[in-house]
């Protein structure tokens, strides 16, 4: 295996692997011996491992001609260093500190042979090593190796460097951002690297994502370099050059050194970097044109607010900026309600825009009880407009916020009863077929909600004499017809959830009653021919749920239902089906088992099991 991985690759297109196996492989081999054995095997396999690294560290070196390849090859070999990376972490499992000294031997060995700054590949591998076994840094010993890396890498003189070096070396920085925040001496020296860095058209990715993962994971840490932080973000957000991408995560970093700010600091700042994109963003919303361009601005100013709210969450005691950011939103009311009138069916704006909601009411929490009435009223204007699985995806995150909120109860009571008005308007449509397949995902999240509330047992809904049992219970049925499996096995989630329940609530048992038999014709059917196969789990579910419930109803209902002779198939014999009653009957507890009788009677019934001479079920039943 070390001879196969240390065959050198042809840098042409086609000939880059995908693939390196040659260290998880043994691994497993070292992993796979009894433990008295490991230690002597490790040992053993030591050099091995230490000559593997080496081969490694040249086969992940950029190629002279790197610049010149097509875009593909680029690609490719973008997977083989991710392979080489996953490979440095198996090897680190084996050789753990002697890993990194060997590592930062080399690199010291490539700085003082001195010409690292025209011939940058060695270097620039090496450091990707670094960053590759990062997560599997731990203990005192490597600490010490860990710190002497970062000495190293303040010492390079990166302006002068190639930019891929440069590139990794944030990427290292970011890699150890939670090894920082326990060694945080070796923070002021790797701040300004990654500062620097946002200035850098080619690295700013890198750097606003190292920066992210180090004010996230190092927040006491970086107190004392909040100014430095912001002034850099807001330099680089001014310079219009940066990427979506780019701009959002330095929105989420301004919104997390905030929330290290005192309460004055943060008006200040929020005041100085967000107002103008809060007018921006008002500007842009009194626009009635959904031309592309408009579009891409209005999803621009909507992600970096969602990014914002996202950073200035806090679990920290002393954080006193929710009231601020709470008027931050109030702010925005006006804009997000003209955006939902006019992008109202544009699925990615209404999910940006909800994601701005559901990151804000996180941050803002009990607080935001006074303009909730004001955030879901816009959410159901948006749900009204176009029926969109976002808007669901919020009103669940409100329902289950509020919930328990006296103050709220009513009012989040008469919501969730014109949602579900609203979503099951899908089946009364002239052609509720089509309809529910359009509508799949918002079918999917609407009954992933309702089985979230029925399972928190939530007052808005199980308590709700408003709310129509009979008809969301038929709409379930009904969903179980559809092709696309993701809304069977929602439906059939929230159906197991709604029979289990239903014997103490007296509408829901009224339902099941009055729908029981249409409820098992249609479960038959699915099973005998029309669901997907991996929807047969899910179908199985609701059997099982229905034989805890209603055993005998169950008995009735499957013996109606199977007298039909060729129903679910004519290959089913009035025999074999009187078996199936009767072993489904009998697993009351047993989901496996039941999965195994309906599984065959299905195969049965579509003509994969065409012997039925001999006693089916007897094998799954045992």
């Amino acid at each position: 295996m070390l001879f196969s991985a240390g065959v050198p690759i042809l840098m042409r297109k086609g000939h880059i692997p995908t693939t390196n196996a040659t260290a998880s492989t043994s691994n497993a081999e070292v992993v796979g011996q009894p433990p008295e054995v490991r230690p002597k095997l490790t040992k053993d396999i030591v050099p091995i491992y230490k000559t593997l690294v080496e081969i490694l560290l040249r086969k992940s070196s950029y190629s002279e001609g790197y610049i010149s390849w097509s875009a593909e090859d680029k690609e490719k070999f973008r997977c083989y260093r991710q392979d080489i990376a996953d490979t440095l972490l198996h090897c680190s499992s084996i050789l753990r500190e002697e890993l990194l000294e060997l590592l930062l031997f080399k690199l010291k060995q490539i700085l003082d042979e001195g010409n690292f700054k025209s011939h940058w590949q060695p270097l620039e591998s090496l450091i990707h090593a670094f960053y590759a076994v990062a997560e599997d840094v731990t203990g005192e010993t490597a600490d010490k190796w860990v710190h002497s890396f970062f000495q190293t890498i303040k010492t390079l003189p990166l302006a002068e460097l190639n930019t891929r070096i440069v590139i990794t070396v944030l990427d290292a920085i970011g890699a150890y951002a939670e090894w920082i925040d326990v060694n945080s001496d070796v923070m002021a020296d790797m701040l300004p690297l990654l500062v620097a860095g946002l200035s850098h058209a080619d690295a700013a990715p890198s750097a606003s994502m190292a920066l992210k993962d180090i004010t996230r994971d190092c927040a006491p840490s970086i107190r004392p370099f909040a100014p430095l932080i912001l002034a850099a973000c807001q330099g680089a957000l001014a310079t219009g050059t940066l990427k979506l991408g780019e701009c959002a995560r330095l929105m989420y970093i301004i919104g997390k050194v905030c929330t290290l700010l005192p309460e004055s600091s943060v008006i200040e700042t929020l005041g100085s970097f967000i107002q103008p994109y809060v007018h921006k963003l008002h500007q842009l919303s009194q626009n009635k044109e959904t031309s592309p361009a408009v579009k891409s601005q209005v999803n621009f100013h909507l992600r970096i607010m969602s990014a914002l709210f996202q950073g200035l969450e806090s679990t920290e005691k002393e954080y006193t900026s929710p009231s601020i950011v709470l008027e931050l939103l109030e702010s925005l009311l006006p804009s997000l309600e003209n955006v939902v009138n006019v992008w109202y069916e544009d699925a990615n704006i209404i999910e940006i825009l909800c994601s701005v909601l559901k990151f804000a009411v996180i941050t803002i929490g009990d607080r935001a009880v006074p303009c909730v009435p004001s955030l879901l009223n816009l959410v159901l204007v948006a749900h009204k407009l176009h029926l969109h699985k976002a808007t669901l995806d919020i009103s669940r995150q409100f329902f289950l916020l509020y919930s328990s909120n006296i103050q709220l109860r009513g009012y989040l009571s008469c919501v969730i009863v014109e949602l579900i008005h609203l979503t099951l308007s899908i089946f009364s449509s002239p052609d509720p077929h089509t309809q529910i397949s359009e509508h799949g995902d918002v079918l999917d999240t609407f009954f992933h909600m309702m089985h979230t509330l029925m399972k928190k047992n939530s007052p808005i809904l199980v308590e709700n004499e408003n709310v129509n049992f009979d008809t969301m219970f038929m709409c379930a049925i009904s969903s179980l017809n559809a092709q696309e499996s993701g809304t069977v096995n929602a439906a059939s989630t929230f159906l197991v959830t709604f029979v289990g329940m239903s014997r103490d609530r007296p509408n829901m048992l009224t339902a099941v009653q009055n729908r029981g038999q249409l409820l098992v014709y249609t479960l038959i059917r699915n099973i005998g021919d029309n669901a997907p196969r991996n929807c047969l789990e899910s179908l199985s579910d609701v059997i099982l749920a229905l034989n805890k419930k209603y055993c005998d109803s169950l008995y009735r209902w499957m013996s109606v239902v199977l007298a039909d002779d060729d129903y679910p198939s004519h290959r089913a014999s009035s025999e074999l089906k009187q078996q199936f009653i009767k072993f489904v009957l009998r697993e009351r507890t047993n989901k496996r088992k039941l999965l195994e009788i309906v599984r065959e009677f299905a195969l049965i019934c579509r003509g994969v099991i065409t012997d039925t001479t001999s006693q089916p079920f007897l094998k799954c039943a045992s």
